[in-house]
């Protein structure tokens, strides 16, 4: 009976800390939506770089559309866009 409660506190702890970090991501690409929607695109683009540094994400496709749109704006058009893309492949 230890065993199961032992294997069942640790399948639900890594299921938490999974929901946690999705959540976390969702969040900190709403603030940098927000940043970009304001007209701060420097700011946004750190924010859209930090999470989109974690891999596996699920938001990983729109977040690199949004960070291409934002480096477009601050006019870092040619700038790595071979690792950038490297990166979503």
């Amino acid at each position: 009976m230890k065993r199961i409660i032992t294997f069942l506190a640790i399948v639900l702890t890594f299921v938490l800390f999974y929901n946690w970090r999705l959540i976390y991501d969702a969040v900190q690409m709403q603030v940098a939506n927000s940043l970009y929607e304001q007209g701060k695109y420097t700011e946004a683009r750190g924010t859209y770089e930090h999470v989109s540094s974690i891999k596996g994400s699920p938001l990983l496709p729109p977040l690199l559309h949004n960070l291409g749109n934002t480096l477009y704006r601050i006019g870092e058009t040619e700038k790595g866009t071979g690792s950038k893309i490297t990166a979503w492949q």
